[in-house]
């Protein structure tokens, strides 16, 4: 049985449900997710129990903690498997209220209704892109394996959705209503513009590439500024050094959505370089000079095996290994 006392504060995560958390809690609640077992042990135990108790109505006269353990026996008896999961906010606000109202002893009456808001976990699977359109007009293609957490419609002044992968958006303009995607420790803030995302569970790298407009990268477990990334831009951030770079815009780093890789008289240390980053698949040349041949060619994104293939048939080479690594060695 979920136990809410000790790690998970009832106020707060209704909040966050409901889209109506502040920058302040979003904040504590994604270092707390970031550095506390327990704490995103119990999270997860709150989301599942909000989204099994989709049909359940809140009033003011009832026992909070008796609905919860009513939502958990719910849970018990039902299973959910599906690649967008709808969670239908109606009441979240509303059981806040009722918390903050008993803590500080005004004996009024609150209540928002929140019918219309629905908190959506989109998960693309493995074998293609999702595209999803969001309620502002904004456009979000997640690439194979990458998940996005939004309310919708949006509420608030902000935009906000969580990301976890790698996804490309193309955000509608809105001055009025800023565009924030948090991805792990980081948060990339825009108004309309259109820039890629990269934050993979297990890469050495956070990466950020903008295509057109102007994006802040702010570093929420930091004290340094945001860094402004215009059109052309690129950021890299190294999670072993703990640093972060600009680099310029590569169209190869957004092979996965443009399904195209190009090589202009690259060398092929800047080759291997774009490959790793692009297909996650180790190149290491077991002679240097290998590293000081030229390529030129364009390829389709999803073609590596024959991009391989070429520069082994175009320089005389031959390979060895796997999806984690490939040893290239000259022909004898």
């Amino acid at each position: 049985m979920m136990n809410t006392s000790n790690m998970i504060d009832e106020i707060r995560a209704a909040r966050i449900l409901a889209g109506e958390a502040s920058d302040a809690e979003l904040k504590e609640h994604k270092q707390l997710l970031e550095s506390d077992l327990g704490y995103r042990e119990e999270w997860n135990e709150w989301l599942n129990a909000w989204q099994l108790g989709d049909d359940a109505v809140l009033q003011m006269n009832i026992d909070t903690d008796g609905a919860l353990a009513e939502l958990l026996e719910k849970a018990k008896t039902r299973t959910v498997d599906v690649s967008v999961r709808k969670i239908r906010v109606r009441v979240m606000r509303l059981a806040a209220a009722v918390a903050a109202v008993l803590t500080i002893g005004i004996g009024m009456r609150y209540l928002i209704d929140n019918s219309k808001s629905e908190y959506l976990n989109y998960i693309a699977g493995d074998r293609l892109p999702m595209e999803i359109s969001l309620s502002d007009g904004s456009k979000v293609t997640l690439n194979r394996g990458a998940s996005l957490e939004v309310v919708q419609p949006f509420r608030g002044k902000e935009r906000r959705v969580s990301l976890s992968g790698e996804a490309w958006f193309e955000v509608a303009p809105d001055s009025k209503h800023p565009f924030i995607v948090g991805s792990g420790e980081f948060e990339v803030r825009v108004v309309g513009t259109q820039f890629n995302v990269r934050n993979v569970e297990g890469a050495e790298t956070f990466n950020v590439e903008v295509l057109e407009g102007i994006v802040d990268l702010v570093r929420l477990t930091g004290t340094d500024s945001p860094l402004r990334l215009k059109a052309g831009d690129g950021a890299v951030f190294y999670h072993r050094t703990k640093t972060l770079d600009r680099v310029r815009f590569s169209m190869n780093n957004i092979a996965w959505k443009s399904g195209r890789i190009s090589f202009d008289d690259s060398p092929l240390l800047d080759v291997f370089a774009t490959l790793e980053r692009v297909y996650g698949t180790r190149l290491v040349a077991n002679d240097a000079s290998i590293l000081q041949e030229r390529l030129v060619g364009t390829f389709a994104y999803d073609d590596f095996d024959h991009i391989i293939d070429v520069v082994c048939r175009t320089f005389n080479l031959r390979y060895e290994g796997d999806s984690a690594m490939i040893m290239v060695y000259r022909n004898n």
